[in-house]
């Protein structure tokens, strides 16, 4: 069955050993897993497919080495033709602009509000006079 591997206790125990946390979709609802699934796809066609005679002791650096690509070279359409790095780049960036311009804002109310209090601190200090 689908999930037979996945749910056996030495697999099980596999990930908790590796701090893992596991993510199973019910079937038929794989919306969780797309990115990986989507990963998957790339390194098996672009990559493991491809070699000719790959050897067990050669799998960790042929993947590393995709991985290195995949997040740094390769290109990817459904985020403007950015690599994944670049794309969490500028997703950072934009958030911590709009959260710094954010920040101005609040601080420049803040200092309204401080000079409003002040003016009516001394309007009604004036009154007292």
């Amino acid at each position: 069955t689908r999930s037979r591997v996945f749910t056996h206790i030495e697999y099980q125990m596999f990930l908790k050993e590796n701090d893992i946390i596991q993510s199973i979709s019910a079937r038929g609802s794989s919306v969780d897993n797309v990115p990986i699934e989507s990963f998957f796809s790339a390194l098996k066609s672009e990559c493991i497919y491809l070699i000719k005679d790959l050897r067990v002791n050669d799998i960790d650096e042929t993947i590393d080495k995709f991985i290195e690509y995949y997040n740094n070279e390769r290109l990817q359409e459904k985020i403007k033709e950015l690599t994944p790095l670049e794309f969490r780049e500028l997703t950072l960036n934009s958030v911590f602009f709009n959260l710094s311009v954010f920040t101005e804002q609040v601080q420049k109310m803040h200092n309204s509000m401080i000079l409003m209090l002040k003016s009516l601190y001394f309007h009604y200090k004036s009154d007292d006079l």
